[in-house]
């Protein structure tokens, strides 16, 4: 399959509108770096069936045959904590404050 015109903007925007925050939090520098950043880490794997309300595991191809079910899945994780690190937006938006433990290993 040809991804010519698969990943619209309209497919994008309206999966950043099912999550409240994306893109839209802070002055216009937070928002255009939260959508920078992004775009630039949407080659990571996700899992997100339930969280998007898509059935993924029925349906998997979902993911690539349908844009605003492939944005939603980057986004979601995007915008949730995943084991011991916070979001990307959260960070992004200045939400999230590294613990003791987190200073003294560098992550900051």
């Amino acid at each position: 399959m040809s991804d010519k015109g698969f990943y619209t903007y309209k497919g994008f925007l309206d999966a950043a509108r099912s999550f409240d925050g994306f893109g839209t939090t802070g002055d216009d520098a937070i928002r255009k770096r939260e959508i920078a950043a992004f775009l630039a880490q949407t080659s990571y794997e996700t899992r997100a069936s339930e969280a998007i309300g898509a059935d993924l595991l029925t349906n998997p191809d979902l993911g690539a045959t349908d844009a605003t079910i492939s944005f939603k899945t980057a986004i979601w994780f995007w915008m949730t904590p995943q084991g011991n690190k916070p979001s990307s937006h959260d960070v992004i938006i200045g939400k999230w404050t590294p613990s003791a433990e987190g200073i003294e290993a560098g992550r900051v």
